[in-house]
């Protein structure tokens, strides 16, 4: 939200807001891009089964998929 906030007033700021568009897509896209692959795969019952057992055998994994999420791009 905040690095999507500075993209939203650079473009303000820099008198082009149309460029934001182009921002939101750059500064959100690993967060759509984990959250869709998870939505799909989760469609799939064995993979919704699997999921928390997974993540509880590889903590490092879901460690690190929740890390990029909360990174900032």
């Amino acid at each position: 939200a905040v690095a999507q906030a500075r993209a939203a007033v650079a473009a303000v700021v820099a008198g082009d807001p149309s460029r934001y568009e182009g921002e939101w897509g750059r500064v959100t896209r690993r967060y759509r891009v984990l959250t869709e692959g998870l939505v799909q795969a989760t469609r799939l019952g064995p993979v919704r089964r699997s999921l928390v057992p997974a993540a509880t055998r590889l903590p490092w994994a879901f460690s690190a998929a929740v890390d990029a999420l909360a990174r900032p791009a």
